[in-house]
């Protein structure tokens, strides 16, 4: 049975006196973890949360809210971790979108539910308490008196989590995820990543976000588990030294902020053999940086959505001596081949699948794409079709089945009548030396239809200027794609995760003028 009770259970049956979850509170075995699991499951119960119903989750990344998710698996119920950087009005709006029935909060957050916009949840809500709080936690105090519910028989197609879309491109959506969905991902990556009953898993990412269903890969082998519930670029080192950490994903955002950690060099960093990066198109200089700056691990690259379950496609960064061999470097930025299991194809406006070399859409089929929306099924009409899966992903593939991503395809610039891909401008201003990061966009024009334009963020110390900029972009791309006005600012706009949320960016500066140079 593909479920995610089925991968707990083996665990457990396999490796049931391992260490499996750590977190600055507590370290429990697996025996130890679904004990927990099971108790957990009461405490919903006594809630009134039973099989098909949902809560939800405005919380740090701890053990405890693990085995209350892993506790909704087991009764059939459906966790919905909400983004706990949204403000209070968006995370009400979640809350009646997905007709979640409680709402389990930690103390970050709980001075929330003082506040309007939540106060008609403080009747409904559970308080899941750091460390300082732990003899008067609301929820420990349950665990020790509600009955155990029996767990119920959850069959793959049930709902297993719903996510929320990070909404980058406009209102986010509550994205259907089941348990064949996340088991089946989890051996996908499992398969590629080899993971092992001693590795300990870093969970960076948030839990609200579809990155960390990565973890689940980890579960299904015995891994141990260390969770970070406010991860900076210098407690990441820390932690990996400190507890040898094996595995982890980072974001592309994270990964560029510990590579730039002034104290990187002075780390013991030789426990981590599997780093993971995916979310957003990371540039080839950046990939070549870290490969180089972590000579002793393996540099994987993936791509998926939360619609997918996270991943896609996964493989290897290429070693400077498998470049040298082939005399390549560009497939250093590749994310990878699909999974097993997995068709990927591309599109063009016309649904005629293109050749090697030629881009279009990336659309998808598999075991790992999701039921589609809730409450939105115009949406999911529109973007789940007779199977498969049309990502608003632009991108291409290679004679060997590598794909290389371009832009999203609302992101994607037509100036002149010229189609110009966001992600090869960013890729260019980035090869500058006092260039961290950059985000290329459209703005309305007169002329062209729409010009480019460019926001970057300057290394610190840094004294370059646009001008300085867009000759250093003439020797790398062509004229028509150089953006007409660069502006060098402090920082982006970004999601949960470090995406950049170009939306806002549009909007800020849809009035922009042709000047080539400008300070925020």
């Amino acid at each position: 049975m593909l479920t995610l009770n089925s991968l707990l259970d083996r665990a457990v049956r396999l490796w049931g006196d391992h260490l499996a979850m750590i977190d600055e509170d507590r370290q429990l075995t697996w025996k130890q973890f679904q004990m927990r699991v099971a108790s957990a499951s009461g405490v919903l119960a006594s809630r009134g949360i039973w099989r098909g119903e949902r809560f939800a989750f405005v919380a740090q990344n701890s053990v405890r809210q693990a085995e209350l998710m892993h506790a909704g698996f087991r009764i059939g119920a459906i966790p919905v971790p909400i983004n706990y950087r949204l403000a209070a009005r968006e995370i009400l709006a979640i809350l009646d979108d997905s007709g979640s029935k409680l709402l389990i909060i930690d103390r970050t957050f709980a001075h929330l539910l003082d506040g309007t916009e939540l106060a008609t949840w403080k009747e409904r809500s559970l308080r899941i308490d750091a460390p300082a709080n732990y003899s008067a936690c609301q929820y420990e105090a349950a665990m020790l008196t509600v009955a155990l519910p029996a767990p119920e028989l959850v069959q793959e197609e049930d709902d297993a989590i719903l996510l929320y879309t990070g909404g980058t491109t406009g209102r986010s959506k509550g994205v259907r995820l089941t348990h064949r969905n996340l088991a089946t991902v989890a051996l996908q990556n499992a398969a590629k990543l080899a993971p092992r009953c001693d590795d300990i898993y870093l969970h960076v990412a948030p839990m609200f976000h579809s990155a960390d269903l990565l973890g689940n890969a980890y579960l299904a082998c015995g891994a141990a588990h260390r969770y970070l519930a406010k991860p900076t670029a210098h407690l990441i080192l820390e932690t990996v030294e400190k507890q040898r950490i094996t595995a982890t994903v980072l974001p592309p955002t994270i990964l560029i902020l510990v590579l730039q950690d002034e104290d990187l060099s002075s780390f013991d960093l030789s426990s981590l053999r599997t780093l993971v990066f995916g979310s957003a198109p990371m540039t080839k200089t950046w990939i070549i940086t870290a490969r180089d700056a972590l000579p002793s691990m393996e540099l994987w690259q993936g791509y998926g959505l939360t619609e997918t379950s996270q991943m896609l496609t996964l493989d290897p960064v290429p070693t400077q001596s498998e470049i040298a061999v082939h005399k390549d470097d560009d497939r250093v930025r590749s994310a990878g081949r699909a999974l097993i299991g997995t068709d990927l194809v591309i599109l063009d406006d016309n649904g005629r699948e293109q050749p090697a070399g030629v881009i279009g859409e990336v659309v998808v089929r598999g075991p790992q794409i999701a039921k589609g929306y809730l409450n939105m099924p115009e949406e999911t009409d529109r973007q789940f079709r007779h199977g498969w899966f049309y990502t608003g992903d632009l991108g291409c593939l290679d004679s060997d089945g590598f794909l290389y991503l371009h832009d999203r395809k609302k992101d994607m610039v037509i100036t002149g009548g010229e189609n110009v891909y966001s992600f090869e401008v960013e890729e260019a201003l980035v090869q500058h030396p006092d260039v961290i990061e950059a985000a290329v966009f459209g703005v309305p024009d007169q002329v062209y239809g729409e010009s480019l334009m460019a926001v970057i963020i300057p290394r610190s110390g840094s004294s370059v200027c646009a001008s300085e900029l867009i000759e250093h972009c003439r020797s790398l791309i062509g004229g028509y794609k150089i953006p007409r006005r660069i502006v060098i600012s402090e920082e982006l706009p970004k999601n949960s995760l470090g995406k950049i949320v170009k939306s806002q960016l549009r909007q800020r500066y849809a009035n922009s003028t042709g000047a080539q140079n400008g300070q925020t």
